[in-house]
């Protein structure tokens, strides 16, 4: 229905945030919002509520966090053992500055470069493969009717396996022993594996289920056992671990910034400096005055900035004259952190 009403009025936008699982209608200004929800209602008898617009926030770790978990099992007389080792640590990023994607390493294959680099070579392709558009049965039996009959040929394989290395027997808790390996003997669809399941645990962090930004998690360490079949121990393992890794204590906020700048006259700037300082979480970057009036920045949680215009015109009588631009992510403060997850949750 609303396709309707953005055909006939191309200065309504609209959209579906799906990270914060919102429908977002923007338009002119306040009054242009009223008088589609109006139309709604009398056109189709569709009555449409407006709530506040949740922020796209991202999610990272405090500190340096380092976490082992272990899977060990008897089942049908054999043993299944996986043990893997994670470390979490920020990246640094300046204040109202961009966080950095999530980064996984794998810190296992030591100073043998060349099992390291064929991994790479191994990950991309994998990564490559995934990515590309899988095409319908349909299009697969018609492609190979029109391609002739080609000779058989000679497939050559690569085993990109490393040897395994094999430490001295490890006692289990029930009592038997087996042959431990060390991770970088493990396949590289294994390893590749484990990235995967580090990457899905990044998709959503515990506080709001927002992505884990600006974090880099190590594979540090890990051993797994030789009757170590199927995904049973790698899934249980590294999934535990990574966990751990996102509990609530050990993450917190970022939110993204807004920069306004504003020429107003200069009776109206310490008005607008204090309320943005002390009932927005607001920082002044700059002040800057000719002759009566005064040109100034002001950074604002993107947060608090909503209806600001409104603000702006109804404190200044319309004096004023701004614009918002985008100003990066800043970490959230604690009693912010508890009012945010407050309301959202």
């Amino acid at each position: 229905v609303i396709g309707n009403y953005l055909v006939e009025d191309p200065s309504l936008r609209y959209e579906f945030d799906k990270p914060n699982d919102q429908h977002i209608v923007k338009g002119l200004g306040e009054l242009h919002i009223e008088v589609l929800l109006s139309r709604l209602k009398s056109d189709h008898g569709i009555s449409v509520g407006l709530k506040r617009a949740n922020v796209a926030l991202l999610e990272t770790v405090r500190g340096q966090i380092e976490v082992s978990e272990t899977f060990q099992a008897n089942i049908r007389g054999q043993f299944f053992y996986f043990d893997v080792t994670l470390l979490a640590e920020p990246i640094d990023f300046e204040e109202f500055g961009t966080p950095s994607p999530a980064e996984i390493e794998l810190d296992i294959f030591g100073p043998d470069r060349a099992t390291k680099l064929a991994y790479e070579r191994f990950r991309n392709s994998e990564l490559k493969r995934r990515a590309a558009p899988s095409a319908s049965t349909e299009d697969k039996d018609a492609s190979k009717a029109k391609q002739p009959a080609r000779p058989a040929e000679k497939v050559i394989t690569r085993n990109l396996k490393k040897p395994v290395e094999v430490k001295p027997n490890f006692e289990f808790k029930n009592g038997q022993t087996g042959p431990i390996y060390q991770l970088n003997s493990l396949d590289f669809s294994d390893l590749f594996q484990i990235e995967q399941l580090i990457s899905n645990a990044l998709v959503r962090g515990p506080l709001t289920c927002s992505r884990v930004a600006g974090v880099k998690v190590t594979v540090s360490g890990g051993s797994y056992s030789k009757t170590y079949f199927g995904d049973v121990a790698l899934k249980s393992a590294v999934g535990k671990a990574a966990s751990k890794l996102l509990e609530r204590h050990n993450v917190e906020l970022l939110e993204p910034y807004v920069v306004v700048t504003i020429d107003s006259h200069g009776k109206f700037v310490d008005e607008i400096i204090q309320d943005a300082m002390s009932r927005k979480r607001g920082k002044i970057d700059s002040v800057m005055a000719e002759g009566e009036r005064a040109t100034f920045n002001i950074r604002l949680p993107m947060e608090n900035s909503m209806k600001y215009a409104d603000y702006l015109r109804s404190v200044t009588s319309g004096d004023a004259k701004f614009s918002f631009a985008p100003s990066g992510y800043a970490r959230v403060p604690e009693d912010a952190t508890r009012a945010i997850l407050a309301r959202r949750n």
